[in-house]
């Protein structure tokens, strides 16, 4: 336990002292505003709906530039050639790696927890609705923490096996590919299902917005005339929770799987 706090708070402060972080950020912060519909929310008179709109617009853009900013923690220690010596270390590879995984991508999250906790905070004062920042709290854990767990894991991980460049295309190909950019109609993929990294049925269950369906910003939930509608059941609280789970999931097997390699290489 040592080792990883230890770990986790070294990657944290590395990551949150890079001016690269808050630069990159705020460019990913201004094409939300202008591409997205998060001004929107301040005239939706439901705080729960409010804090839906938000939460959509904070996984659009930010979570590419979260990834991009993950992607070059770990194979940084091999580009300095200290990974093998610091994995031969009394500390162990698989606690640090660990560590490396939570301190930068809790860093390289603050400004979206600022960005979306920051319109709740908003958003409370000017209508008087504290209770949007209860919804805030269930938004942030159902939505926006297990896609940023899982695509922080893949955004770790994927450059130990690539070089970070190629690896930084195919996320934000990935992204879009598992996210709500592409509508399934057009390009068959898992958008709008429980494989999606979006938390649309978060968003559908949880906060109550079901948003347009079946277009560019889908949600949950069969699509007409769409190719893999079979991994697209009706959204309830227990493919909502299905969805969740199956973030945690993929997260957890890649951290592992790669924690395995570098332990018997």
């Amino acid at each position: 336990m040592k080792v990883w706090t230890a770990a986790c708070r070294y990657e944290w402060r590395m990551q949150i002292r890079r001016p690269a972080l808050w630069i990159a950020s705020a460019l990913g912060a201004a094409m939300t505003f202008t591409i997205s519909g998060y001004g929107v929310a301040w005239s939706e008179p439901d705080p729960r709906v409010a804090m839906a709109r938000v939460a959509v617009t904070c996984v659009i853009v930010p979570p590419v530039v979260y990834a991009f900013l993950v992607s070059d923690r770990a194979s940084r220690d091999t580009v300095l050639h200290v990974g093998e010596v610091l994995d031969a270390g009394p500390a162990g590879g698989g606690a640090r790696f660990a560590g490396k995984y939570a301190g930068s991508c809790l860093a390289a999250a603050a400004p979206i927890g600022l960005l979306y906790l920051g319109g709740a905070i908003a958003y409370a004062a000017v209508h008087g609705a504290p209770a949007a920042l209860l919804w805030a709290l269930l938004g942030a854990a159902t939505v926006l923490v297990p896609g940023l767990a899982m695509l922080g894991a893949v955004a770790l991980c994927l450059p130990l096996v690539l070089p970070v460049t190629l690896s930084r295309v195919l996320l934000v190909g990935l992204w879009l590919w598992l996210g709500w950019l592409l509508p399934p109609k057009a390009v068959p993929g898992p958008v709008e299902s429980v494989l999606s990294a979006t938390g649309g049925y978060a968003i559908d269950v949880f906060l109550g917005y079901h948003g347009p369906h079946g277009g560019v910003v889908g949600f949950a939930g069969p699509v007409p005339g769409a190719a893999w509608n079979a991994i697209r059941p009706a959204p309830s609280p227990a493919t909502a929770a299905l969805q969740i789970a199956l973030m945690l999931a993929v997260a957890a097997a890649v951290l592992t799987a790669v924690a395995l390699r570098r332990r018997n290489r």
